[in-house]
């Protein structure tokens, strides 16, 4: 007759409870990933966004992310205007379909995150494949942790500055500041070496040159060489001022009289203007020419009745 053994039983008993555990687990969690799903589909039928993004998620914590629910994620935030996360959705979509071979969705989710690309900007962090083998190896971005997919892929980001943080063991922590994005404009981050020992670092990426300072004091004017005195324009306008008075009184002695009167008046207005800016170079002069430059010469002309100017070139 033999004799029941408990501890002979004890393995038949555990793998008896491990295999029920699993035929029961999978369709319970792929149940409640299903009704979730349509959940989010009858609120999103109803124009209720925020439940339905709800009950997507929901979806995805019991039976992981898919092509349905990545899609459906996408379209919920877009409809209410969260471009970021409808934008990466959309390209979660794009990605597993190409990884699937499925064209068709991956042209159609590329199209959706063209909708929403106008919003966003794109900022693609080049991870090294010796930093990508380093163990331990965290990077994020904006305190956000960057899964190893989404190395050196574009990824959606409010517009605006952004910070990359990367750490490793056994070495120090790199901060990285990316210069501001607008919306529609990327940027890349290339990640350099990390420096072994413990600590923090942190670096600017380069940023555009600043705009001109319009509080800053003009550039010096440029040395124009010595200056001599010019005094052309004195002598000139001096010979009108006495060429004047002399017309008018000559007038008298002739058949033009009133012609010539005017010509007297205007040739003394004349010299006072030309005396007004003669003087100022007869003190302070102009420039000197530069050698091989050729002169202007200009010389008054007294007459009887008239008065002008002659100049040699």
């Amino acid at each position: 007759m033999s004799r029941f053994s408990v501890r002979s039983a004890i393995p038949t008993i555990a793998l008896t409870l491990f295999a029920a555990g699993t035929l029961w687990s999978s369709p319970v969690l792929a149940d409640e990933a299903d009704d979730a799903f349509n959940r989010g589909m009858h609120e999103l039928g109803r124009g209720r966004y925020d439940a339905a993004c709800d009950a997507f998620e929901e979806a995805e914590r019991h039976g992981g992310a898919t092509m349905k629910t990545r899609y459906q994620l996408g379209r919920c935030n877009q409809e209410q205007n969260k471009h970021v996360a409808s934008h990466r959705a959309f390209a979660d979509v794009a990605r597993l379909a190409t990884e699937a071979g499925d064209d068709k969705r991956a042209a159609i989710a590329r199209q959706r995150m063209k909708e929403v690309a106008a919003h966003v900007g794109l900022l693609t962090i080049d991870v090294p494949a010796a930093t990508a083998a380093l163990p331990g190896l965290r990077i994020a971005r904006d305190g956000e942790p960057v899964p190893p997919r989404d190395f050196n892929r574009p990824i959606a980001v409010a517009p605006g500055p952004h910070t990359v943080t990367v750490s490793a063991d056994d070495h120090q922590t790199l901060e990285l500041k990316v210069t501001p994005i607008p919306a529609g404009g990327s940027a890349a981050v290339a990640l350099p070496e990390l420096t072994a020992g413990s600590g923090k670092t942190a670096a600017d990426a380069p940023a555009p040159p600043d705009p001109a300072d319009p509080a800053a004091p003009p550039p010096a004017a440029a040395d124009e060489g010595p200056r001599r005195a010019s005094p052309a324009l004195f002598w000139t306008g001096l010979a009108f001022v006495i060429a004047g008075p002399l017309t008018v009184a000559g007038s008298v002695y002739t058949y033009v009289e009133e012609s010539q009167k005017e010509i007297g008046i205007i040739g003394m207005a004349v010299g006072g203007a030309l005396l007004a800016v003669g003087i100022p170079f007869m003190v302070v002069g102009g420039a000197d020419a530069e050698p091989g430059e050729r002169a202007v010469i200009l010389e008054p002309q007294v007459g009887p009745g008239w008065v002008g100017l002659s100049g040699r070139f």
